[in-house]
């Protein structure tokens, strides 16, 4: 019997060294629930050491469930330690049975994922967050692959192109790109091969029903969760800044004209004015000796066409200076 009771005592020892210095929370249970065993890990999670809590249900400790569980159980548990903070505590419980099918004992191990769980609710929060502003902002905001694969597009797409977020979803941007910019954005995102690298270009990108919409976009590279490489691109519409410009490219021209309009008639008022005088004088002259001749008649003619000619010209002059003419008085000494 004593020599059976030593490597029984031995590996019990080897096994409570091993338990020792391993990082999971390790806990055995008799049949009715109560700790017989616990490392080191525990006592470092609830702040006590191993022998007080030999004897007591987990629950008394502060976690684990009141009612029996299944053969196996997972789950996150709440841990509270003596000095009263929370911990999270990533759970496995297992029960074993003995030969007859009775309870042997419940094999339970844990991770404290406090800092991990807490990591997430950030990055969830951060996504969430993200998600709100890229779908709720008047540009199109995208996600591709590396290689140029679309894997998110916000609602704006479907604003401006007309096809639904599922049109690109897995579908490549060469696809949706006019023939003409397939090059330069090519050599663009080929250039996006290491995170932080932005650049900037002008594509145009299919529209339902025909055509494409030219878009002013920016792209960075960075780094996704799964480590590959991902690409965030950021456009904006032209097409009602393309209008404006090309307005404003007219009413430039507009100016241009009306200037050169009444540089244009303040030349020609100075030959018309002459032969108008010219006209009159000569008219004056016939009426003298011939008031009903065909000169006389010549000459009322070319007068009455200098004045319309002046006419003309003062109607330009009018226009161009855009009503902004006044009268007052001036002394001409």
């Amino acid at each position: 019997m004593a020599a059976a009771a030593d490597p029984r005592r031995a590996f019990e020892a080897a096994a409570g060294i091993l338990l020792d210095g391993i990082d999971i929370i390790a806990l055995v249970l008799d049949p009715a629930g109560r700790v017989v065993l616990a490392n080191r890990a525990c006592e470092d999670v609830l702040g006590m050491p191993a022998d007080k809590l030999l004897g007591r249900t987990p629950l008394e400790l502060g976690f684990g469930p009141r009612e029996a569980c299944g053969d196996e159980a997972t789950g996150d548990v709440e841990v509270c330690d003596t000095s009263g903070r929370v911990r999270l505590v990533a759970w496995t419980s297992r029960v074993l049975f003995a030969p007859d099918g009775a309870v042997s004992c419940v094999v339970a191990t844990g991770t404290d994922v406090t800092d991990a769980r807490a990591n997430e609710q950030r990055l969830r929060e951060s996504e969430r967050r993200f998600r709100e502003l890229a779908e709720n902002v008047n540009d199109l905001v995208a996600e591709l692959t590396g290689d140029g694969v679309f894997t998110y597009v916000n609602p704006r797409f479907e604003t401006v192109l007309g096809f639904p977020p599922e049109h690109y979803l897995g579908s490549s941007l060469d696809r949706q790109l006019h023939p003409d910019d397939l090059d330069d954005v090519r050599r663009t995102v080929a250039e996006l091969a290491e995170p932080g690298v932005s650049r900037q270009c002008v594509m145009r990108l299919a529209r339902r029903g025909g055509g494409h919409c030219t878009l002013e976009s920016v792209a960075r590279a960075f780094p996704a969760r799964d480590g590959t490489l991902r690409l965030a691109v950021i456009a904006r519409d032209l097409s009602e800044r393309t209008a404006a410009e090309a307005e404003l490219r007219r009413a430039d021209r507009l100016v241009t004209l009306g200037t050169f309009a009444a540089g244009v008639a303040h030349e020609i008022n100075n030959p018309v004015g002459a032969i108008l005088l010219g006209s009159e004088i000569a008219l004056e002259r016939e009426r003298e000796t011939a008031p009903q001749g065909h000169a006389a008649q010549a000459l009322q003619r070319i007068a009455d066409h200098a004045r319309r000619c002046g006419a003309i010209v003062g109607s330009m002059l009018a226009f161009a200076a855009q009503g902004r003419s006044e009268r007052r008085r001036h002394d001409v000494n």
